[in-house]
């Protein structure tokens, strides 16, 4: 009994392990089947998303030819069959499915199926016929360049896919579509016979060290056209120029895209950073520089004082790659300016723009294979980036100048001395939050020279002085500028210019009296600007007498625009009633509130005519020369004002009048 009591339990025990294996192999291979299913689902998906990215490619190979073929013959079939936008790149968009896509891949299509592509083509499709309208010709390379720029991004983003589509095991044999190369061209008769002509000589290649990549004058600026996919073109300038002016050189500048801005093009204009780029090697991978001496027989009178410059450069390479370009005319000064009316490209058999067999004698003929790779340039040291914007500072062109010490510290960054002058002449260019930043870097490397702490003291009291227009209250800054103008007299107690400058940022804080300490060593100092020093310190003295005034006045002054007028109303009774006291008083307490605005210069014209009146000639002249300096500049009415009569024969009125 037992036995067969052990026997069951054994045979039970038994039973229910294999009932637990046999669910434990039902569950894992369901496990398993499940999985595979999800995963051949998920390969399906990517397979699916792969063959839309394919097909996008597909499209692009299309329009991109299309487009080629477009500024050849923009009569040819497969032009007008352009798809200006891609089915299945908005098939795409639409369905959510480019998130497998890069960023930049995505937003490379979408400039290339732009708004602007669209309004260029429907241009050349209501034309029916002639010659293409020449920005739509500009437009065409432009997204030429995208189409281009486009395919290789979306065929890393098919790889992508396709790796994915190996990791989920799944086997696919299908090939994408392979584009044979577009075949080459015979040239015709025109072009045939431009592949003949010799080269001319003494082609040079870079910007020269002379100088220093730097580009002086923009008075004439334009963007020459795109050449053609296939050459040989006719490239026509013509430029008018000072007698002064006379041209020496003639400068090519090649890049293998279009610029970005597009509307710089269909306005005439340029991209100056992008064309002293080219000039420095910058872009060395991407453009390249060619220069050729000229003649007197390229130029010619056009008026008593200006010369026209005029000239053909044929180019017969072919398949060159290099579509874009500006041309520019070198003056013995060195002043290169860039040329107006550049036409390069032959677009069907009506083209007003077509090459010519017919080529002007004397015209310049580039040399076969020029463009067969970038050249590396000697690009300028820093130390001759320097020399150059020390020049440019130097002649008052501080917009160059900031070009020169820019270019040179992208190279040295470490290079005080450049950061103080960039400084310099940021401020030329009217940015002193930048001259400000480029200062303290100075500083920071260890330049901390008297100049450079006057210097940015400047800044510091120029950013402050330009708050103050909008605002009532004193800025920070001139506690900096002060802090500056100390530490610049520390070193050197003679700079006459920071003591008047130290007095100035005081006088913005209305420290009234160390102010008009600081302008009088200034007047002590400088001989040759001591009248005008002198000057600020009769301000300064009115100031300090009003002080208390001006602080009423922002303290319990009028605070509404109604008030405000209602003071000045009583204040002009006042000037009618010839209670001087009472009319000054009002006055000065709208000035003080106001002395920035239209209403802070009248109140001073009004102090002026009171004490004029009053008999007080000297503080008059005061309140005359401080109306000028915050801005009143109706000199007709000030000569026709008979309040001012007693004050005629003064020499301080005269001296104002006289300079203004």
């Amino acid at each position: 009994m037992k036995l067969k009591t052990k026997e069951r339990l054994a045979f039970g025990i038994e039973q229910a392990f294999m009932l637990a294996g046999a669910i434990a192999s039902i569950w894992f291979a369901s496990r398993i089947g499940y999985q595979e299913a999800i995963k051949f689902t998920r390969y399906q998906e990517v397979r699916r998303v792969r063959d839309l990215l394919r097909s996008m490619d597909h499209e692009l190979a299309i329009n991109e030819r299309a487009v080629r073929r477009g500024l050849e013959d923009w009569t040819s079939d497969e032009f007008r069959g352009l798809h200006v936008v891609s089915r299945s790149f908005r098939r795409g968009k639409e369905g959510d499915d480019l998130f497998f896509l890069n960023y930049d891949t995505v937003r490379v299509m979408s400039d290339a199926y732009g708004e602007l592509f669209q309004k260029a083509l429907n241009q050349i499709r209501e034309q029916g016929g002639g010659p293409i309208f020449r920005p739509n010709a500009v437009i065409l390379t432009y997204q030429l360049d995208l189409l281009e720029d486009a395919r290789p991004k979306l065929q890393d983003d098919i790889g992508r896919v396709e790796q994915e589509m190996h990791k989920l095991g799944g086997r696919d044999v299908s090939k994408p579509k392979q584009w044979p190369p577009d075949p080459v061209p015979e040239p015709d008769a025109e072009e045939s016979a431009a592949l003949k002509l010799p080269a001319s000589t003494i082609w040079g290649r870079g910007a020269g060290a002379r100088y220093a990549g730097l580009l002086q004058d923009f008075a004439w600026v334009h963007l020459a056209v795109a050449a053609r996919p296939r050459g040989p073109v006719l490239i026509s300038f013509r430029l008018n120029l000072s007698a002064e002016s006379m041209p020496v050189r003639v400068w090519l500048c090649f890049r293998r895209k279009s610029p970005i801005d597009l509307t710089q093009i269909l306005h005439a204009k340029i991209d100056e950073e992008e064309l002293r780029a080219i000039f420095t090697g910058e872009e060395d991978a991407n453009s390249f520089v060619m220069s050729y001496p000229l003649d007197a027989a390229s130029v010619r009178p056009a008026g008593r004082d200006s010369v026209e410059v005029s000239g053909d450069i044929v180019d017969p390479n072919r398949l060159a790659g290099w579509r874009w370009l500006y041309v520019l005319l070198e003056d013995a000064a060195g002043q290169r300016h860039v040329v107006r009316g550049v036409t390069t490209w032959k677009i069907g058999p009506d083209d007003p723009w077509k090459f010519s067999a017919k080529v002007p004698d004397g015209a310049l003929v580039l040399p076969v294979g020029y463009a067969a790779g970038p050249v590396r340039y000697s690009a300028p040291s820093p130390k001759d980036l320097v020399e150059a914007g020390r020049n440019h500072l130097a002649n008052g062109r501080f917009r160059d100048a900031v070009y020169a010490f820019g270019a040179a510290l992208k190279l040295d960054p470490k290079i005080a001395e450049a950061w103080k002058l960039l400084g310099d002449a940021q401020m030329g260019t009217e940015e002193p939050v930048a001259a400000l930043a480029s200062y303290t870097k100075a500083v920071d490397l260890g330049l901390d020279s008297a100049e450079t702490f006057l210097a940015r003291g400047e800044a510091h009291y120029v950013v402050a002085r330009s708050k103050a227009w909008s605002r009532k209250e004193s800025d920070p800054a001139y506690q900096k500028a002060v802090e500056d103008f100390t530490r610049a007299l520390e070193k050197d107690g003679k700079m006459a210019r920071a003591w008047f400058l130290r007095g100035m940022a005081r006088a913005g804080m209305e420290d009234w009296t160390r102010a008009v300490s600081d302008v009088k060593r200034a007047v002590d100092l400088d001989a040759a600007r001591a009248e005008e020093y002198a000057t600020r310190v009769r301000w300064f003295e009115r100031f300090q007498e009003d002080a208390a005034l001006a602080q009423e006045a922002r303290e319990k002054g009028p605070k509404l625009d109604q008030q405000e007028k209602e003071l000045f109303d009583q204040s002009m009774a006042a000037y009618n009633a010839k209670e001087w006291a009472t009319a000054i008083r009002g006055f000065k307490i709208l000035f003080y509130l106001n002395q920035f605005n239209p209403t802070g210069r009248s109140s001073a014209y009004n102090l002026a005519c009171c004490y004029a009146l009053s008999g007080e000639k000297d503080r008059a002249l005061d309140w005359m020369e401080i109306m000028v300096d915050h801005g009143y500049s109706d000199w007709d009415h000030m000569k026709k004002d008979t309040d001012f009569d007693a004050l005629r024969s003064d020499p301080r009125y005269k001296r104002l009048m006289t300079g203004k």
